[in-house]
């Protein structure tokens, strides 16, 4: 809190979305996928941007959490501030791009051979 901007785990890094229609968005990325992502707004709307449309991402380094909250509390406010944010704390996550994908994927020792199960005359273009 007295250092906001120390140390900012990916999945809250302030971002600044910019569409080719002209609009700017600023929020944190709740999630992204292959056709769209979806922030969180500082507005308090979650919108979904698809990604066929040409998106400009701008990331911050400086912390969405208010400057000086610190000192708008008294010194007891501020350690039961503290100590409650100390029961929500979570592992950093391993995988920042989606929940399902795992991040790192094994080689296989083996190739794998395939074999067609259609029929010769049938053709995926």
């Amino acid at each position: 809190m007295l250092e906001r901007s120390a140390f900012i785990l990916p999945s809250y890094a302030a971002t600044t979305f910019a569409t080719q229609d002209g609009k700017v968005h600023f929020g944190i990325i709740v999630r992204r996928y292959v056709d769209e992502i979806e922030p969180f707004l500082v507005t308090g709307q979650r919108i979904r941007i698809p990604s066929w449309t040409d998106v400009e991402e701008f990331h911050s380094d400086q912390s969405l959490m208010l400057y000086g909250v610190q000192q708008q509390l008294t010194p007891q406010e501020l350690a039961d501030l503290i100590a409650q944010l100390a029961t929500l704390w979570q592992p950093a996550p391993t995988n920042t791009f989606r929940d399902d994908v795992p991040q790192d994927i094994a080689r296989i020792e083996k190739a794998v051979e395939s074999e067609a199960f259609h029929l010769e005359d049938i053709r995926f273009s």
